[in-house]
Parts: C-alpha cells; sequence; structure tokens
C-alpha cells in the first residue's frame, strides 16, 4: 500500500476537492479539512495543508499534484563480472 504526503498550493487543493466532492466524508479528526474516500486510495488534507494519500492507487491520485513515481536503480550501469 502506498503512502505519499504533499504539500500543494491551496488552489491545487480546491480543485482535488471539488473535482472529488461526492466521495467527501466525514472525519472525528479536528486537524483532517477533508477526508475523500475514493476507489483504492483514501486522502486526508490536513489544516496544515499537507495532503496524506493512501492505498494501491495513491500515485494516481497524486498525480493530480504533480507528483511522478521516482524509478529506483541500484546506481550501478555495468554488469558484474565475477570471471575476472
Amino acid at each position: 500500500m502506498a503512502s505519499i504526503t504533499l504539500t500543494p498550493s491551496e488552489k491545487e487543493i480546491q480543485a482535488f476537492v471539488q473535482q472529488h466532492e461526492h466521495v467527501l466524508t466525514p472525519s472525528k479528526n479536528p486537524y483532517i479539512r477533508y477526508f475523500l474516500k475514493l476507489p483504492q486510495a483514501s486522502v486526508s488534507v490536513y489544516t496544515s495543508g499537507k495532503v496524506l494519500l493512501q492505498g494501491e492507487a495513491a500515485e494516481n491520485y497524486a498525480s493530480f499534484f504533480g507528483y511522478q513515481v521516482a524509478q529506483v536503480t541500484s546506481g550501478q550501469n555495468f554488469p558484474l563480472d565475477w570471471n575476472r
């Protein structure tokens, strides 16, 4: 399960919430402004301006804010030759 924390602009937050307002869900946490229960992900927008995306589709929803998945590489660009 992916967990992504972002700090988008207020304008981006409002646009995201408006696009997904049909899945807004009440939250008892006083630090959460908006809680959205999306297919295969949940999104918490905190009073601090941070946005936490969790779930299998978190990366898909994070792309709305310009998030891109970083390719992890080992840093090794040549094959190992153990016969030397």
